[in-house]
């Protein structure tokens, strides 16, 4: 980002004494082809300048203050502002998920590719009423926007397996911890897959850095330190419930993110044991369905713009049919 400010200081006084140089030519030569081409250069190069500028007002511009909806019957979403971060949580029940809510989750082929998605595509594609982005991906790469990888469509390689009904999609990741869940039970755990054949029951989704364990935080201390975009995923056992943040960030005035300890310790004060990390930065995202229709309710910031939504590797989605 500091290279792009200096880029644009850089634009600024190059288009500044252009305009001067249009100046003094418009005063001795009059108008010319060669005055006016000088004079559209320096406006250009100012106009470029001037990107920091809006990247500013629309970061500020983010929605910040509190929310409550209940997306359906098992399914309650509620925004916060907290330590200059904005957190979007989502709380599922979990006894309905054998009942009538419904699991589904992007699929990756045998070597891991799957075709990159935003979240509000999946979410319509799989009618869910609610879906976060899950899985690390590879490649990825960012700048220049105009040529930012992947878009929509484009093959990628996800991270992890995801299980879905006991059948293991894509590939092994060298992390190995998972969110498992059991459908028939209704109960969700974190930890490594079991090895063989996988009960039919069982949904499962791949993260990194297990963040809260037994209701003590067992990170690293250096690990997940600086504030960043972060999609958690947390279990609350006494409640049976499953525990879904995703923190907006990278957004000057609006959000900046959370280390992963101050989400880990937001989670505490949920009523959360367990949680674990999924993909953060650029892809965090969260989506639901509120009175029928589709919100992107998170704020990314793909490329560091604000609102742009990253195509990623695989969200999970619920349907709730109760």
């Amino acid at each position: 980002m500091i290279w792009f400010n200096l880029a644009c200081a850089l634009c600024a006084l190059l288009g500044l004494a252009l305009l001067r140089r249009t100046r003094s030519r418009f005063r001795t030569c009059g108008l010319s082809r060669r005055t006016l081409l000088t004079g559209s250069s320096g406006l250009l190069l100012l106009g470029f300048s001037l990107l920091p500028l809006v990247w500013l007002v629309a970061s500020i511009r983010g929605d910040s203050s509190p929310r409550s909806e209940q997306l359906t019957a098992n399914i309650a979403y509620d925004r916060e502002s907290t330590e200059r971060a904005v957190i979007h949580w989502a709380t599922v029940d979990l006894a309905s998920l054998g009942s009538c809510l419904e699991f589904n989750a992007t699929q990756p082929d045998g070597e891991g590719l799957v075709d990159a998605s935003t979240g509000t595509e999946y979410g319509a594609r799989t009618g869910s009423d609610l879906a976060v982005n899950v899985a690390f991906y590879y490649p990825i790469r960012e700048y220049p926007h105009w040529s930012s990888y992947p878009t929509s469509g484009d093959p990628i390689t996800a991270i992890g397996h995801v299980v879905v009904s006991g059948r293991r999609y894509g590939i092994e990741s060298e992390w190995r911890q998972y969110l498992m869940l059991d459908a028939n039970a209704g109960t969700a755990v974190i930890g490594s897959l079991p090895d063989g054949d996988l009960p039919i029951s069982l949904h499962a989704l791949p993260g990194r850095e297990v963040i809260l364990e037994a209701g003590t935080i067992v990170l690293e201390p250096d690990t997940g330190t600086d504030r960043y975009p972060r999609t958690v995923v947390g279990i609350d056992q006494d409640a049976g419930s499953l525990v879904l943040a995703v923190v907006d960030g990278k957004q000057f005035g609006y959000s900046s993110g959370l280390s992963l300890g101050a989400v880990g310790r937001l989670m505490l004060e949920r009523g959360v044991e367990d949680a674990i990390e999924f993909d953060g930065g650029g892809s965090a995202t969260m989506v639901g369905r509120v009175d029928g229709t589709l919100e992107l309710l998170s704020r990314p910031s793909h490329t560091r713009i604000p609102g742009r939504e990253r195509p990623v590797a695989t969200f999970f989605g619920l349907i709730d049919n109760c």
